[in-house]
């Protein structure tokens, strides 16, 4: 017996239609799992925005969070690549089938089978010997129920490998959408935190125009009473000048950045927290970032992650087609 299940295994083995040697064994823990199996644990994503201790912007990080397009588009993603997993691992499943139907049958007596009992002399007359008197008409409903049975004998691996390929899929949208959270994360924080700086600016700005339009209004009355010189006027008003030329610009990045971040929020429905930005961060602005992280952080990075599942889903797939080209072996049968 034990040899001839080695027999049926190395059979089994050789029959495998799956490329080898891809540089991706770190998978394959479990070949009718319908997915690879990843032997880096998942990193564990901790809040780290709420180290700058502000609470408007952790308030716009959960905002962006509900509502963020780019985010609701990759759950959308992740909802259709489970369905595909499934859908892959339904096809290794005998497949069943049922029905039930209902039939009448309603004709007068005379026509028919009628017809042919009074052509044999079997007709009503027949019947009245017997003190018995045939209807007028037959009337019958029949009744029946059914089931058809379908399966394929999946001795290639064809079905296996479809659903380990949209298991990978699966893993690999997954990945994605953790890929997006962090990108859109970070581009929230940091146009918030360029929102902010902007303001600052612009505040310091807005009062150094004040200051030197006070020191520009000193300068012309000190001129006009005799005891100031001309070019102390002319350089005064020269640095306001200037100064003032500095806002339209400011106003504008700062536009541009609140436009990114409505974007962000998803539209106007988060207007009102444009308004609550503060114009500095507090002092504990953010923790100092540690030395030394490790080269394993790299295998947790989703993106590289969604890059080995799609080599997987690739593989899985091409194992998928070449048993596809081979004969195939489908059991069917009916009860009714």
């Amino acid at each position: 017996m034990s040899v001839l299940a080695v027999a049926i295994g190395s059979i089994a083995t050789a029959c495998s239609v799956v490329p080898f040697n891809v540089g991706v064994d770190w998978f394959e823990k479990d070949r009718d799992h319908p997915g690879p199996q990843q032997v880096v644990a998942l990193h564990e994503p901790i809040a780290w925005w709420e180290s700058f201790d502000d609470p408007t912007l952790n308030r716009v990080v959960q905002s962006v969070l509900e509502s963020n397009f780019d985010l609701a588009t990759a759950v959308a993603r992740v909802k259709q690549a489970r369905a595909r997993a499934r859908i892959a691992v339904a096809a290794r499943l005998p497949m069943i089938q049922a029905s039930l139907l209902a039939g009448g049958f309603d004709a007068p007596t005379n026509v028919g089978l009628g017809a042919q009992l009074e052509e044999l002399g079997l007709g009503a007359d027949a019947f009245a010997v017997f003190d018995l008197a045939l209807p007028d008409r037959l009337d019958q409903t029949t009744y029946s129920a059914g089931a058809d049975f379908s399966y394929e004998v999946d001795f290639w691996g064809r079905h296996r490998n479809a659903a380990l390929s949209a298991g990978a899929e699966r893993l690999a949208s997954e990945a994605d959408y953790r890929a997006a959270r962090i990108g859109v994360l970070v581009e929230t924080v940091a146009t918030y935190l360029e929102i902010v700086d902007l303001r600052r600016q612009r505040h310091l700005a807005a009062e150094t125009v004040g200051i030197l339009g006070e020191w520009a209004t000193l300068a012309t009355d000190r001129y006009d009473r005799g005891v100031g010189d001309i070019r102390d006027v002319y350089a005064v008003r020269r640095n306001l000048r200037d100064a003032e030329a500095t806002l339209p610009g400011m106003d504008a990045r700062l536009a541009d950045a609140e436009g990114r971040l409505k974007v962000l929020l998803g539209g106007d429905q988060h207007a009102d927290l444009l308004a609550m930005l503060p114009d500095a961060m507090p002092p504990n602005a953010a923790a100092p970032v540690p030395m030394g992280v490790p080269a394993e952080a790299l295998a947790q990075r989703p993106d590289v992650a969604a890059a080995r599942q799609r080599l997987a889903a690739a593989r899985f797939a091409l194992g998928a087609r070449r048993a596809a080209l081979l004969p195939s072996l489908s059991l069917s049968g009916t009860i009714g």
